[in-house]
């Protein structure tokens, strides 16, 4: 995972996984840790695939998009693999 920080006194981290890219908004002064709030970018739920898994994709790039924001790190090896045994998951529903 790589962390920059962006103009906006927020963090940009490119992530190890599904091309994700999570860009967080300036720290949050209430909670210690967190950030006010963030955007995803992700080729996770992209391409062909059935209407159902490509939600639960979007689902899955959602929880990520909280966790981060909740200031959990995303971008550490158990994380990664929890996302990986979600996405295989989900993948095999269909």
């Amino acid at each position: 995972m790589s962390v920059h920080e962006d103009d906006g006194g927020g963090e940009v981290r490119k992530l190890a996984y599904f091309g994700m890219s999570v860009e967080l908004g300036p720290p949050d002064p209430e909670r210690p840790g967190a950030f006010t709030g963030g955007a995803l970018s992700s080729q996770l739920s992209e391409g062909r695939m059935a209407q159902g898994v490509r939600g639960e994709m979007r689902g899955i790039e959602r929880m990520v998009l909280a966790c981060a924001c909740a200031g959990i790190e995303v971008g550490s090896p158990a994380f990664c693999e929890a996302v990986e045994t979600a996405v295989e998951a989900a993948a095999n529903q269909a």
